[in-house]
């Protein structure tokens, strides 16, 4: 009903966005395109619970509260050093099944992906549209150095999307053992450290040379509980195609707790290291030279009800070995999720980055939202 309502009365309602909103006219459009639909499965022998299934919607909002403790000017997500009231991820994802072998998935709200995938035989898929790229063992933002980062950051993009085609095929899937690889091509990169991994403005004018993007992950579970991933990527980002750029990460994860013993099938496990190697080649920035850079974390959290989890993250982040500035940090953070309904979350978290080099300056701060994760 939801996915009907967006689909038949938010369209109705953009096209007189001065006018209120009618809410009688908006249930009497919603109940109309319902019978529609119900009509037209029937006619397919489809029933609208049927219907349903073959649409999923991602919608996840959060509001916090956040308060500097430390000695730096403001936390790393509000440029104030003041008490306020924020946002940090808000996010609203569409996904359509009109057949058994087709796929379709796009962002609503930011454009930051749309992809159709089409799956020849269960076990194999092809992806093709601006995709997320397969890397890493993450849903959506990477914390690849122990917190996630800003949309303009130099270790690795927020959001990892790109123009692009990739090829799936799980190769194994037993009781014990499970293997999947993935390979992918897309535009790529278009700019030095900074704006070489910030994917969301990459491709709109297409590719600045004719090298493409290329890469891969390799995945296996074991026993159902431990995730292994390994993961790279690979690309040519100057005008001149002379400069490169090449990400490697290493992924664990554990699902169900670490072994079946007491408090340890309660404790779950995550560790991540990535590498960035950047040559600058006949680039602008040549200066700069080659330099490798690295971000590294590990999480352990525990649910101990069904109404709260509790984590432990650290990680330590070295964007450009050849620099020593404010983006060298330790990062730690604590956070305990309280659910007390169906899709609802309250967090209560405490985070610290740490300066490694310049000045040793503590960026402390407490943050506390409430997050619609639907």
């Amino acid at each position: 009903m939801l996915t009907l309502f967006i689909m038949t009365v938010l369209p109705v309602y953009a096209e007189n966005p001065e006018q209120p909103a009618d809410f009688g006219e908006a249930e009497a459009v919603f109940d109309e395109a319902s019978s529609d639909v119900e009509e037209i499965g029937a006619e397919k022998g489809m029933s609208l619970s049927d219907i349903k299934q073959k649409f999923n919607l991602k919608l996840y909002l959060d509001f916090m509260y956040e308060e500097s403790l430390g000695d730096a000017d403001y936390p790393p997500l509000r440029e104030t050093d003041e008490p306020s009231f924020g946002t940090n991820h808000t996010y609203l994802m569409l996904q359509a099944s009109p057949t058994d072998k087709l796929r379709v998935g796009f962002d609503i709200q930011f454009d930051y992906f749309y992809e159709i995938e089409y799956f020849p035989v269960p076990t194999v898929s092809f992806k093709a549209g601006k995709i997320f790229l397969p890397f890493g063992d993450f849903q959506y933002h990477p914390i690849y150095g122990g917190k996630v980062y800003s949309l303009e950051n130099d270790l690795f993009p927020n959001w990892l999307t790109d123009y692009g085609v990739a090829f799936g095929h799980r190769l194994l899937d037993t009781d014990h053992v499970s293997l999947r690889y993935d390979l992918f091509v897309s535009n790529g990169f278009q700019d030095y450290s900074g704006d070489v991994l910030n994917m969301n403005t990459i491709g709109y004018e297409g590719d600045n040379n004719s090298e493409k993007a290329f890469g891969g992950r390799v995945k296996t579970v074991w026993l159902g509980r431990y995730n292994m991933t390994a993961s790279g990527m690979f690309d040519h980002w100057s005008d001149d195609g002379q400069a490169t750029l090449a990400l490697w990460a290493l992924d664990f994860s554990t699902n169900g707790g670490l072994a079946d013993l007491p408090v340890l099938n309660h404790v779950d496990l995550k560790l991540g290291y990535l590498v960035k190697q950047v040559e600058t080649g006949n680039a602008a920035n040549s200066e700069i030279g080659e330099y490798d850079g690295f971000g590294s974390h590990i999480e352990l959290s525990t649910k101990p009800a069904d109404w709260l989890k509790i984590a432990f993250r650290m990680g330590e982040v070295d964007p450009n070995e050849n620099l020593r500035d404010r983006m060298d940090q330790r990062n730690y953070n604590m956070h305990c999720i309280f659910y007390p309904e169906a899709y609802l979350e309250i967090w209560a978290m405490y985070q610290r980055n740490q300066e490694k080099y310049v000045d040793e300056i503590d960026n402390d701060y407490l943050a506390v939202k409430v997050v619609l994760n639907y």
